[in-house]
């Protein structure tokens, strides 16, 4: 087979900034989002919680972790009252025994008190976690490189200092390429949460090396194809906050991405989570409180975003402005299959071409679908992005059986 990638149209294009993307009022939501999570996190057992995907842990963490990213770019009175409730939870004494007794736990349970360290910080507390951090059986549990980041940024909010060296951000997927074809939820996480990490939420961009970018960029940009294609909202939104984290200005693609989230949000009153569906099995719960359970998390992530997208000069888009005049999103979706329920969105009718062409390359992919794959290829003025590559590599290895 014989294929020529070329440089997708229109990327190094840049027309004038366009206004914030979305809304500031979402800030004020996500807030009361936390509020409301956090009443049914604690009022509910944790055999209620565990059914429902959640635990009172992970919902004070995960709140403290939105605030320390709202915190330089947004304060009101709502926030300083949640940071004072999280952070009286976070040193319980229910928790502080548990950080005296599980030293190989210690940096998982000291999330939210780490996270309002810069606001909320005690003597006592912090001589406990140091004796904690540094016990015989601290670094006692096995972990994932992105997940060694974490509690090496962890470490630096309690010593002052940033603990992440660049060999520990090159031991991540950020130093390789995600698989874009065949790659889990779980893979896509490990490079948003290690980009997290390693640039402390956009607070630290210089803590990815500068000539990594464009290729962290590129990887980013294709994996949008993917997680708009399965409507996985919380993925998608993760994979847009890489460009105030990296901060570096966006493209037609990344913009469009960006208002397809906004308008789904806009629809549904909240971003959906593909966990939604769980709300109906989640025994011991009423049904309110399961859907505020099951859609905390990608609530919290379109929370970010509104804050951090200001920090980013995103394309002004309208039909037909970009990459290709006259051919919406909608139009050029693959078809076939599920149809992504955001098609009926109005930034379904952006262009935002090599999107469509490398969903339908993934979906050709997973379903086996091999010559399809090599006709989508050959078409002449395929775009050199990094799931073209893969998808080019993978029909090369296949002629060689």
């Amino acid at each position: 087979m014989t294929c020529t990638l070329t440089s997708p149209a229109g990327s190094s294009t840049r027309p004038a900034p366009s206004v914030q993307p979305i809304e500031a009022g979402w800030i004020d939501r996500g807030l009361d989002m936390c509020e409301r999570a956090l009443d049914v996190a604690l009022a509910t057992d944790d055999a209620a919680l565990a059914k429902a995907g959640a635990s009172v842990a992970k919902v004070v963490a995960e709140s403290a972790i939105l605030l320390r990213i709202l915190h330089p770019h947004h304060r009101s009175d709502a926030s300083v009252r949640l940071a004072a409730r999280l952070a009286q939870v976070a040193v319980d004494p229910r928790t502080l025994a548990a950080l005296a007794l599980h030293a190989s736990a210690s940096f998982e349970l000291a999330v939210p008190y780490l996270v309002l360290h810069e606001q909320h910080r005690s003597a006592r507390v912090d001589a406990l976690l140091r004796t904690a951090f540094a016990a015989r059986a601290a670094q006692g549990r096995e972990l994932h490189p992105h997940r060694r980041l974490e509690r090496l940024w962890l470490l630096g909010m309690l010593t002052g200092r940033r603990e992440i060296t660049s060999d520990d951000v090159a031991g991540t997927v950020l130093a390789h390429e995600i698989d874009l074809l065949h790659g889990t939820r779980d893979d896509h996480y490990a490079f948003t949460h290690a980009l997290m990490y390693a640039t402390d939420f956009g607070r630290d961009p210089g803590g990815v090396p500068e000539a990594w970018k464009p290729r962290l960029i590129a990887q980013a940009r294709s994996a949008l194809a993917g997680a708009l294609d399965e409507d996985d909202y919380d993925l998608a939104g993760e994979l847009l906050l890489t460009w105030p984290f990296l901060a570096v200005p966006a493209g037609p693609v990344e913009s469009a991405a960006l208002a397809v989230v906004r308008d789904v949000a806009k629809a549904v009153g909240t971003l959906p989570s593909l966990t939604l569906g769980l709300a109906d099995g989640a025994a011991g719960l009423d049904e309110g409180d399961a859907v505020v359970l099951s859609t905390y998390h990608t609530s919290f992530v379109f929370t970010a975003l509104a804050a951090l997208a200001p920090l980013v000069d995103w394309q002004p888009l309208a039909p037909g402005s970009a990459c290709t005049p006259g051919a919406s999103l909608a139009d050029r979706w693959p078809a076939g299959g599920r149809r992504p329920g955001w098609l009926t969105v109005p930034a379904a009718e952006l262009p935002a071409d090599p999107l469509p062409l490398e969903a339908g390359l993934r979906r050709a992919v997973r379903e086996h679908r091999l010559a399809e794959v090599a006709e989508l290829l050959s078409q002449p003025g395929t775009p050199a992005t990094p799931l073209t590559r893969q998808a080019l590599d993978l029909v090369e290895r296949l002629s060689l059986l």
